[in-house]
C-alpha cells in the first residue's frame, strides 16, 4: 500500500516556532508507518494517530503495537508539537477533499482562551475561541531556567553521545553564547586559528552576526 497524496501538502505552514524536527520528516515518517500498519487515509482513526504519537515519544495510555523507530531517541516536546501540528493539518486537508471527514471533525476542535492566551495574542481581548489539537503533548510547558544548576555541565557532558552535542555544551558554558547566537553561526564566522585574516583579534575567536534569513530561523537578539 503506497500513500501518495494527489495534491501537495505544505508542511511548513503547520510548523510551530522553535521546532527541532522538520515537518517534512514527520510526514514522511508517518506515511511509512501507515504503510507498515496497512492503513489507508480513509480508514485512519483518531486512536491510530494517538498510537503513532505514543510510538514516537508522547505519553499515551493505550497499547502501542509493534515498535517503530527502533534504536532512535523519542521525540522531545518541541518535536512532538511539530508532529501533532503536521498530522492535524494533513488530515484536515484530506477531510476538506472528502476523505475521512469523521477524523477531520475529531481533529478540528477549539477551546476557550485563557488569560495568558489573551495577553500573548494581538487583539486577544476579542477572541472567544482558539484552535486546539488533540494530538499535542499534554501538560504545561516547562520553561528552562536562565542559569544552569550546579554540576549541570558535567551531567550534560556525561549524557551526550555526539561530538556536536559536546561542542554545544562547551561553547554555551565557556563562551557565554545565547541559543540564537550559537545556532546562527556560519562556517565563515569561525576563526579558530591565531592571527585570523579578519585582523580583529590575534587569538582564536568567532563572530556573532545578525542574519534574519537563517534557514533554521535562528536570530541574534539586538
Amino acid at each position: 500500500m503506497r500513500h501518495e497524496p494527489s495534491q501537495p501538502f505544505d508542511c511548513k505552514a503547520t510548523r510551530p516556532a522553535g521546532d527541532t524536527v522538520s515537518a517534512e520528516t514527520n510526514l514522511v515518517d508517518h506515511l511509512r508507518w501507515l504503510e507498515r500498519e496497512c492503513l489507508a487515509f480513509d480508514t485512519v482513526q483518531l486512536r491510530d494517530l494517538e498510537r503513532y504519537m505514543g510510538i514516537v515519544g508522547a505519553e499515551v495510555r493505550i497499547p502501542l503495537g509493534e515498535p517503530w523507530r527502533v534504536g532512535k531517541r523519542p521525540y522531545g516536546r518541541s518535536a512532538l508539537s511539530t508532529a501533532a501540528a503536521c498530522l492535524k493539518g494533513f488530515y484536515l486537508q484530506q477531510a476538506s477533499r472528502g476523505i475521512n471527514g469523521e477524523l477531520g471533525k475529531k481533529l478540528d476542535k477549539s477551546r476557550l482562551p485563557t488569560r495568558a492566551d489573551k495577553r500573548r495574542s494581538f487583539l486577544g481581548h476579542v477572541k472567544n475561541t482558539l484552535p486546539t489539537n488533540p494530538l499535542a503533548p499534554k501538560g504545561p510547558h516547562r520553561r528552562h531556567p536562565k542559569m544552569l544548576p550546579e554540576g549541570a555541565r558535567e551531567r550534560l557532558l556525561g549524557t551526550v553521545n555526539a561530538a556536536r552535542d559536546r561542542l554545544v555544551v562547551d561553547w554555551l558554558a565557556d563562551g557565554g553564547l545565547r541559543i540564537g547566537e550559537l545556532c546562527g553561526l556560519h562556517l565563515v564566522d569561525l576563526h579558530l586559528r591565531e592571527n585570523a585574516a579578519c585582523g580583529e583579534c590575534r587569538t582564536p575567536h568567532l563572530h556573532v552576526c545578525h542574519r534574519p534569513g537563517n534557514p533554521n530561523r535562528a536570530e541574534v537578539s539586538p
